[in-house]
């Protein structure tokens, strides 16, 4: 563009060369983001809770660089398996560093399965520049802008028929304390007995032998 475009020439709507300058220094300055998904989890077997309604994983959590928030998609799941936050609300986004929990239904679940989980959130924007044969003519840039989402997966793994925990049955021993004290107790008297009887016979041996 001619100097005089960019200073005194006569606009075509008021105010657009400012428009148009604006457009050009965010485009000098602009820098390249880099946009980075990382999905961790601590246990990728699930497990039955407690009540036994469902098989849950441990929590697994996304953290983003170059956006806010990710999205959660499972595949290889039953009919009823969702997405829900810590404290087992349904959803399927979530800010970055936030945790979530995969569910299944136990009722739903008859043989092993293998989910995949994905979390993924929009990374690299880009639009299309169209580059004419003749060298005379500017460049055409494309007004739609093209987004490349940036992933990650973590596989889990359910089996059915697993129990939430054993119940272990500790015998109540306090309530046959008095039993105990009382056998106790007898075996004392007869031991007794017992050493009486035998010192007294020691005892009429000697004066027999006297």
């Amino acid at each position: 563009m001619s100097e005089a475009f960019q200073t005194t020439d006569r606009e075509a709507y008021p105010g657009i060369r400012d428009e148009i300058k604006k457009l050009v220094n965010g485009a000098k300055n602009a820098k390249k983001q880099d946009f980075v998904l990382n999905l961790q989890t601590s246990n990728t077997t699930m497990k039955l809770t407690d009540d036994e309604q469902y098989y849950e994983s441990s929590t697994l959590t996304a953290t983003v660089t170059g956006d806010k928030t990710y999205k959660v998609t499972v595949s290889g799941g039953t009919n009823g398996t969702i997405v829900t936050d810590e404290n087992g609300n349904a959803k399927s986004e979530f800010k970055s560093g936030e945790k979530f929990k995969i569910m299944i239904p136990s009722n739903e679940l008859n043989n092993t399965l293998q989910l995949t989980v994905t979390a993924s959130a929009e990374g690299t924007k880009s639009a299309a520049v169209f580059v004419p044969s003749d060298a005379s003519f500017q460049r055409v840039v494309s007004s739609k802008i093209y987004t490349e989402n940036v992933t990650d997966t973590a596989i889990l793994s359910v089996t059915p028929g697993e129990t939430p925990g054993v119940e272990i049955t500790v015998p109540n021993t306090s309530a046959n304390v008095p039993f105990i004290i009382l056998g106790v107790g007898f075996t004392l008297v007869l031991i007794g007995f017992g050493i009486f009887a035998y010192v007294t016979k020691k005892k009429q041996g000697q004066t027999v032998n006297k």
